[in-house]
């Protein structure tokens, strides 16, 4: 069965809603800003609780690019939940700048 995540819909102007996918807090999912990148699929992460995680690209994965200052969200491992994550999904330049006008 596939993963279960939250997509909300949030009024971004007067007459102009988004679909917008959201963290989901029962999977451990957090939102969060890519520091720096490592290398080797791994980078760290400034998580919305305010930890600093370092995250990495699953090989099924195929993200074809992530850099500094991207907004991302991330799932906790079970193991070294406040020191690693994984990348489960990331926010396009467009979505990331109208999520951080409404947060």
């Amino acid at each position: 069965m596939g993963d279960v995540y939250v997509r909300n819909v949030i009024q971004i102007e007067e007459n102009y809603y988004m679909r917008i996918r959201q963290a989901n807090q029962e999977l451990d999912e957090h939102i969060g800003v890519v520091i720096q990148c490592l290398g080797d699929r791994r980078f760290r992460i400034k998580c919305d609780d305010g930890l600093v995680r370092v995250g990495r690209v699953p090989n099924n994965k195929k993200f074809p690019f992530i850099r500094e200052n991207y907004v991302v969200i991330v799932r906790e491992w079970e193991v070294q939940s406040t020191t690693k994550c994984r990348i489960v999904y990331v926010y396009n330049k467009t979505t990331a700048n109208r999520l951080r006008k409404i947060i």
